[in-house]
């Protein structure tokens, strides 16, 4: 538990540590379907709500550390991502987004903790719409670590599919 708590301090202190004029706090929330790949084949859908901190970069690069909370039938879990976003303006008050990075997955609650680890690494990757202070983003997360902690010599890793709405603050 104190590693869990070390973790979302650090990505709170990385969210609100930078002293830049063009940074943004961004709500987001949406649906999400777990997926479990590997050996497993299932999935759960469910919804994530967080924030993150888009802060320039150079170029037209920002980086976004976010801390996200998800919940689907069986499990609860913290995603704590560090994006790489690319933004490109199509017109004054639309833009299109493109993003990627390592994510950090802490697993809260849940029957599937039984069986499986509660921590995960991956990469996020996706891309979005923004109409002025609004944002439309499609996601996928992929899993790297095998989750599996139960018997039998099982490889499966969690991912997760997004599609959400965000709002700049």
């Amino acid at each position: 538990m104190k590693k869990f708590f070390t973790m979302v301090a650090i990505a709170v202190a990385m969210m609100f540590a930078a002293n830049n004029a063009n940074a943004q706090i961004s709500v987001r929330a949406g649906f999400l379907n777990d997926i479990y790949g590997g050996d497993a084949d299932a999935t759960e859908a469910g919804f994530y709500l967080g924030a993150s901190y888009n802060m320039h970069a150079f170029g037209d690069f920002n980086v976004a550390p976010g801390v996200y909370f998800g919940y689907s039938k069986d499990r609860m879990d913290l995603r704590i991502p560090v994006l790489l976003n690319f933004g490109l303006n199509l017109t004054d008050d639309l833009g299109l987004v493109i993003f990627a990075g390592p994510q950090a997955t802490i697993g809260l609650a849940g029957d599937v903790y039984d069986a499986y680890k509660r921590f995960g690494l991956g990469l996020t990757f996706g891309a979005g719409l923004t109409y002025q202070k609004v944002s439309f983003e499609v996601g996928y997360s992929l899993g790297f670590l095998n989750q599996w902690d139960g018997t039998g010599d099982y490889k499966v890793n969690f991912n997760q599919f997004t599609i959400g709405l965000g709002y700049a603050l």
